[in-house]
């Protein structure tokens, strides 16, 4: 198939994509390359395959990504087959032959389906943005998160703000059992990655935790949030278990933030080689987690974390709700 195109370009962002649903009239062409390999082909376009690096890839993760499934229409035309975008010629009929027997109509597992946001707890309605894994439960104080059809609930917590004027992120508090090094309390954490900072009783004291973005935003932002937080987590006290109102939608999926943690790991390292002598060989088990929501303040162009300072651009929260 060597005029079939490789690559539908900026087609699928530039026009109209219509969901496949049962009043979709045609034949679809099986998926036959599984998305993990297409995942590692689309890495080796990355400037991490660049052939002027250098360094070798200790570890990739992909993170928050979406992957979509998008039919280009085709038809056949007295024996040749066009593009049925631009209706350009891109060969005889005899291009598709090998997948004539191969196609279906449009699959039932395709079509939507609905869950009613009824809370299980109470029995009030639930409330929630188009784009967000939780829904909140205002009358019983209450998170849920679908799986598998059906809502389960989510363990929260909330640090409170000094002021009404606050927007309160949501971020992933996990607590894993690492298995390759010591990693069992944030003092060893903050030794791993030769943090400058006085290591004290209470770093000792603290069972080591991840606090990682519960919402899409750019890799920088996400790194940078996940491993500032989490080196300074003992300031986060005072938590209540009251949810907020207007606090900022989860986006971003709680295997996506576990798939995160040795790149955090990784990023917070003062001295890189320590880290990475370790790396490949840790092995990260949840043993707990709960959502955490943090309050930020507006500062000009910039939301900024009250507890530690911490800030970044707030463009980055509007452009993360279009990833």
């Amino acid at each position: 198939m060597r005029k079939m195109p490789v690559s539908l370009g900026l087609r699928p962002q530039a026009m109209n994509v219509r969901q496949v649903t049962g009043d979709v009239e045609g034949h679809f062409v099986r998926q036959t390359i599984k998305a993990r390999a297409i995942f590692t082909d689309a890495a080796k376009l990355s400037i991490l395959f660049a052939k002027d690096k250098k360094n070798p890839v200790v570890h990739r993760a992909f993170i928050g990504e979406t992957v979509s499934r998008v039919y280009l229409p085709l038809y056949v035309y007295h024996g040749n087959l066009y593009d049925g975008v631009n209706h350009s010629k891109l060969g005889p009929s005899s291009l598709i032959d090998s997948f004539a027997a191969t196609t279906v109509r449009v699959s039932p597992e395709w079509e939507p389906s609905f869950l009613s946001t009824i809370c299980p707890g109470c029995g009030a309605t639930m409330k929630g943005s188009r784009d967000s894994l939780v829904m909140t439960c205002t009358n019983c104080e209450t998170l849920w998160q679908e799986r598998e059809g059906i809502f389960h609930q989510l363990d929260f917590g909330v640090v409170e703000s000094s002021t009404q004027a606050a927007v309160h992120l949501p971020f992933w508090h996990i607590e894993p059992e690492v298995r390759g090094c010591t990693l069992a309390t944030l003092a060893d954490f903050l030794e791993l990655t030769n943090q400058p900072v006085v290591v004290r009783k209470a770093h000792r004291d603290k069972k080591m935790a991840f606090i990682v973005p519960a919402f899409k935003v750019n890799p920088n932002t996400f790194l940078n949030s996940a491993k500032n937080l989490t080196s300074v987590q003992l300031v986060f006290n005072g938590m209540t278990q009251k949810t907020v109102a207007g606090s900022y939608p989860v986006t971003l999926p709680h295997k996506e933030a576990v798939q995160a943690l040795k790149v955090v790991l990784a990023g917070a390292a003062v001295s890189p080689k320590k880290v990475f002598a370790v790396l490949e060989k840790l092995d990260f088990r949840v043993t707990a987690q709960q959502l955490l929501y943090l309050p930020f303040q507006w500062v000009g162009h910039d939301v900024r974390q009250e507890q530690t300072g911490f800030s970044f651009s707030s463009a980055s929260l509007r452009f993360g709700r279009s990833m």
